[in-house]
């Protein structure tokens, strides 16, 4: 049974009132049991509900906020949902700009940066465990000389224009970002048409006319 304004009015201040008091508490806003996990206002205690939910609700074209038909399938919500998430992040991010705190969880940070550490170090880390699972999908081997090491491969466009290509999912002509293809390879589910080559193969395949030295030989 759905609840009538004056109730759901009730509720949200009575819900945004006590994730106010644990989140100052240092607690998970959710539980209330826990401490919340670095960069997130929860200690993860939802996630395999909202996870199975989410799947459910994707799988069944609708959208996962409110389970309404999304009117674009590229998207993971409808319209109305993707509009008021937008408006509630961007006048998040201005007040607590405004606030001189952590542009991502509220928390402290230092005077010249826009995030604080603890968010800094789970952004990292979540960006290499996407490369790792991008590497790993594509053969974690350079195709051509066989280096294993990972920190020394990247992920090449077998028939060229990658850096176009990363311009056009970073939707500008200047920033070319491979974490922007890296989250769009996992998006896609790996598609073909990426092979994995170390730096010297990579910059090598550039220079030579798209064949990489070693072939000469």
């Amino acid at each position: 049974m759905k609840r009538c304004a004056d109730c759901r009015e009730y509720h949200n201040i009575s819900t945004a009132a006590y994730r106010d008091r644990r989140h100052l508490a240092g607690l998970c806003v959710r539980c209330g049991i826990l401490p919340p996990l670095p960069g997130r206002p929860t200690c993860g205690c939802a996630d395999k509900y909202l996870k199975d939910r989410k799947t459910r609700l994707l799988s069944d074209g609708l959208c996962y906020q409110c389970a309404n038909p999304r009117e674009r399938v590229e998207i993971k919500t409808c319209n109305s949902c993707a509009d008021t998430y937008s408006k509630r992040n961007t006048s998040r991010r201005e007040k607590r700009s405004a606030a001189g705190t952590c542009l991502n969880c509220g928390g402290e940070k230092k005077e010249k940066s826009t995030w604080c550490s603890s968010c800094k170090d789970a952004d990292r880390l979540y960006a290499k465990q996407r490369r790792s699972k991008v590497l790993v999908a594509y053969g974690e081997i350079c195709t051509c000389c066989k280096e294993s090491d990972s920190r020394f491969l990247t992920i090449d466009h077998i028939d060229g224009g990658g850096s176009k290509h990363r311009r056009e999912l970073s939707k500008s002509p200047r920033r070319a970002s491979s974490g922007v293809l890296i989250r769009w390879l996992i998006k896609k589910g790996f598609p073909s048409g990426f092979q994995i080559l170390c730096f010297n193969c990579n910059c090598g395949r550039a220079i030579n006319g798209g064949i990489c030295p070693h072939q000469d030989h």
